[in-house]
């Protein structure tokens, strides 16, 4: 009895000791370092999140499901960059967008231009 004991005691210690570990790592990147700039279908919330990346504009991203579709949040880099595109939009959601961004510090900048498939989301910093 003893010896079932220490290995409950054991195992108990490590899974408190796992748990302190990764809730410490949960809090090093907070939420709220993400900005929030608009909300769509996942497709193109990874389409967005994929070209801000490789434009420079985003260090991260992030699609989080919810009752109206995805909302787009990203890292900002704080890097320069020029005429950036992110998608096509309707005017309010391109607007909305780029409000956000300049807002949350992502971008200094944004253009909504329109083209064939809706508004295009240009963004500069």
């Amino acid at each position: 009895m003893k010896k079932l004991a220490r290995v409950l005691t054991t195992t108990l210690a490590a899974l408190a000791a796992s748990f302190a570990f990764t809730a410490g790592a949960a809090q090093a990147t907070p939420d709220d370092a993400l900005v929030y700039l608009y909300t769509t279908t996942l497709a193109d919330c990874t389409s967005t999140g994929d070209n801000g990346i490789a434009g420079g504009a985003f260090s991260d991203y992030e699609c989080v499901s919810g009752i109206a579709g995805y909302s787009v949040r990203v890292e900002p880099t704080f890097n320069s960059f020029t005429d950036l595109y992110l998608t096509v939009q309707n005017l309010a959601t391109c607007n909305q967008a780029g409000t956000n961004g300049v807002n949350g510090g992502v971008w200094a900048d944004y253009e909504c231009r329109l083209g064939i498939a809706g508004y295009s989301l240009l963004v500069s910093n």
